[in-house]
């Protein structure tokens, strides 16, 4: 990260600092709206989580696993169907 994006993302940082202190004096983090979206933001967090992790375990898999894999099932990669509309 440069300097720049350094210095940018602590500014940014410190300022939702601050204001999230603020929105919590004022009460914001006890309304249906506050809820509702934590449940969203939670599952978004979740969902890149369960991501970050199958690309881990996929980007562990050799190329010798893959064609191992194809070599043990190759009738099911040879036959195919086509609807034509």
């Amino acid at each position: 990260m440069s300097a720049h994006a350094r210095r940018e993302f602590a500014l940014r940082y410190a300022n939702f600092l601050v204001m999230a202190k603020k929105a919590e004096q004022m009460g914001l983090d006890k309304g249906a709206n506050y809820e509702e979206q934590m449940k969203l933001v939670r599952i978004e967090v979740l969902s890149r989580e369960a991501n970050n992790a199958i690309q881990e375990k996929v980007s562990q898999i050799s190329d010798k696993d893959i064609e191992d894999y194809y070599r043990q099932n190759t009738a099911r990669f040879e036959k195919a169907e086509l609807d034509r509309i």
